[in-house]
């Protein structure tokens, strides 16, 4: 261990602070859509990506939900809720899955 800490460990810092990894990972989605239209291959990857998704839509639908309603425009805001809504059902509904998907 001393070998270790005498010739090898070096001190550093922490510069990432995650400021902007959500663009990052929706670019990365949109990204791989497009590429699984020409490349098949990349279902697990697609399913992670969907996962991945569907947590940063969960873990931040209090923030949406708020930024909606301090909206001043009527009109927007009625539109914005909606649009929440039907996110909100396409993340919360059950896909049907059939035995001829699985297989």
């Amino acid at each position: 261990m001393t070998t270790w800490n005498d010739n090898f460990a070096h001190p550093f810092t922490m510069k990432y602070t995650g400021e902007g990894l959500h663009e990052r990972v929706v670019g990365c989605f949109t990204r791989t859509i497009k590429r699984f239209e020409v490349d098949p291959i990349h279902t697990p990857y697609l399913g992670n990506q969907m996962l991945l998704m569907g947590n940063l839509f969960t873990d931040n639908r209090e923030t949406i939900t708020q930024l909606i309603e301090s909206d001043k425009g009527p009109i927007r805001r009625k539109r914005e809720l909606t649009a929440l809504q039907q996110l909100t059902n396409i993340v919360t509904e059950p896909t049907k899955v059939t035995e001829k998907s699985i297989a």
